[in-house]
């Protein structure tokens, strides 16, 4: 996540730099044209902190790991790295369709790979603590 932080502080000082003499409204127009390129950081920002919570209480119900566990949380983990890729593009290119569907397309991928991940530890390697309320694993509120 910092290696897309640290663009999108440098493209901020790169618009407004230099510019001194050129009146505010101009100066304010600039910044405005990278709002589309903040807005994609924080939607990145944000995906990535709401997987990281589903993803840590996971594993708080699981009370042991088997390599199965390893390889299929390496492949989300895969697809939680490359979400600033395809929300960068959705900041270069806001009204480009590709772009949003190559936004939408890694994060359902990142799902799917999570919903696996979890359905491996629940149902298929029985990874859960002993005494898990079956709620928690059938994923209703019943």
């Amino acid at each position: 996540m910092t290696t897309s932080t640290l663009p999108c502080i440098h493209a901020a000082r790169r618009a407004i730099r230099n510019r001194s003499n050129f009146p505010v409204w101009l100066r304010l127009r600039r910044v405005r044209t990278m709002l589309p390129k903040c807005l994609s950081y924080v939607l990145s920002l944000m995906i990535v902190c709401i997987w990281w919570v589903a993803h840590h209480h996971l594993f708080h119900l699981l009370r042991r790991s088997d390599r199965g566990l390893l390889w299929f949380n390496s492949v989300f983990l895969l697809w939680l790295a490359f979400i600033p890729f395809p929300t960068a593009l959705l900041g270069d290119y806001p009204r480009e369709r590709v772009a949003v569907m190559c936004c939408a397309g890694v994060t359902a991928l990142a799902g799917l790979s999570f919903a696996w991940m979890r359905y491996y530890c629940f149902f298929i390697a029985f990874l859960t603590h002993e005494g898990l309320d079956r709620k928690l694993t059938a994923g209703s509120d019943d």
